[in-house]
């Protein structure tokens, strides 16, 4: 009574179908339940994941993100009298950063800067993208400022040789600056028609030959449009604040002071107009 035939006339077991039937239902139900079981212990450990652990783990993170800091012992002391929620919070931020670049790729792009051949070559041009070089060192200056020590580390480190390079930069760009106030004098002095204002620019500019002689710095204006160089004013400005980055841990500090140009290149960015940027 329980038998019939398929369409090629085998008998059909009507209960052995019921039985499979039933097993691959639980199957199903069972893979439901296992998948969404998994899925609530992965979102369980991410809410664990965000709760403010004991405070001896707290510290010891804390203590730890300190050391990747790397920070001068008064703001380390200053850092250490935080609440716990406000380490927490420290914590957290810094697990989160990841580099996006490496410190090479901020460095090829202020070496062709600095190439005067570059702009006639359309693979460097192209490398370059579309940001300017002031937001290029924009990047970097974040970068500087949120990465890790290491990062940091790799960007100073003898093979790469970021201080040098981002201290030629500016060097570039305060020669470049320079050159464009002298011109802005010789104009003013000759709408003036004064002989003695005339004379004292021209005496001015003959002080910095040793510089504008540089071939490296005398680029020309469709070199700066191809590249896509920012205002002078604003690279200058950058230029420190990625400076003033380097120095906030020990490590960066101590290369800047016994870098031979690095003071120098500070000193005379203190004639920038921006408040700022002094």
């Amino acid at each position: 009574m329980g038998m019939s035939y398929s369409t090629s006339g085998s008998p059909v077991n009507h209960q052995s179908v019921v039985t499979r039937h039933k097993s691959v239902n639980n199957h199903h139900i069972n893979s439901v339940v296992t998948h969404s079981v998994t899925l609530n212990d992965k979102q369980s450990n991410h809410e664990v994941d965000h709760q403010m652990p004991d405070s001896n783990e707290l510290e010891r993170r804390f203590t730890k993100v300190l050391a990747s800091m790397d920070l001068p012992p008064d703001k380390a002391k200053l850092l250490r009298g935080y609440d716990m929620e406000k380490k927490w919070e420290m914590i957290r931020d810094q697990e989160k950063v990841t580099a996006k670049e490496s410190p090479e790729f901020y460095l090829r792009k202020l070496s062709t800067y600095l190439d005067p051949k570059a702009s006639r070559s359309t693979k460097k041009v192209r490398q370059l993208g579309h940001n300017t070089s002031t937001q290029v060192l924009r990047d970097l200056e974040i970068s500087l400022r949120t990465n890790n020590i290491e990062w940091v580390r790799e960007f100073l480190s003898e093979s790469n040789l970021g201080l040098d390079v981002l201290i030629e930069y500016l060097t570039f760009r305060l020669v470049t600056q320079q050159q464009h106030q002298q011109l802005k004098d010789q104009q003013t002095a000759h709408q003036n028609g004064s002989a003695d204002n005339l004379t004292a620019s021209q005496d001015h500019i003959q002080t910095n030959t040793s510089l504008l002689r540089r071939p490296s710095l005398l680029f020309s204006r469709q070199h700066s449009t191809k590249l896509k160089l920012g205002q002078v004013g604003d690279d200058v400005h950058v230029c420190i604040m990625c400076m003033r980055a380097i120095m906030n841990n020990k490590f960066g500090f101590n290369l800047v002071m016994e870098h031979n140009n690095a003071i120098n290149c500070i000193a005379l960015s203190l004639n920038h107009q921006s408040l700022r940027t002094k």
